[in-house]
């Protein structure tokens, strides 16, 4: 059951970024940090369609049949990277970063971070 709900979530924030990528707008200003009135990041068709693609790949991790040590390594590396997503950067991203006055850090710390616990937790369960 844990891994198809992993692979569940990670193939909608797949087909999210291909939106995204695919020039859609919904919701891209909120998962960006503005820091002096610019977007942090550059949020270019190419960067999402490349966060696509490793989404759609980690979904697969899960799900597809390979050597069970590879499978083990791949899932301890998701969950160490989720979970490092989710304490963040200490100053824009994450449960402890120090900017907390922006929308991004509102979503941050009410969906992006919670989201990166569960990722990391299930990505956990899955580790066999």
């Amino acid at each position: 059951m844990f891994p198809w709900f992993l692979s569940g979530i990670l193939s909608l924030l797949c087909l999210l970024h291909l939106y995204w990528a695919l020039g859609g707008r919904w919701a891209l200003d909120k998962v960006n940090p503005i820091v002096d009135g610019k977007p942090l990041l550059k949020l270019s068709s190419l960067a999402c369609f490349g966060a696509s693609i490793s989404f759609a790949i980690a979904a697969a991790v899960p799900l597809v049949r390979m050597d069970a040590s590879l499978r083990k390594w791949l899932l301890i590396a998701m969950a160490a990277a989720f979970a490092a997503r989710a304490v963040g950067d200490f100053r824009h991203t994450g449960f402890f970063k120090s900017i907390k006055g922006t929308e991004f850090a509102y979503w941050d710390t009410r969906l992006y971070s919670p989201l990166n616990v569960l990722l990391a937790s299930l990505a956990a369960l899955c580790v066999r």
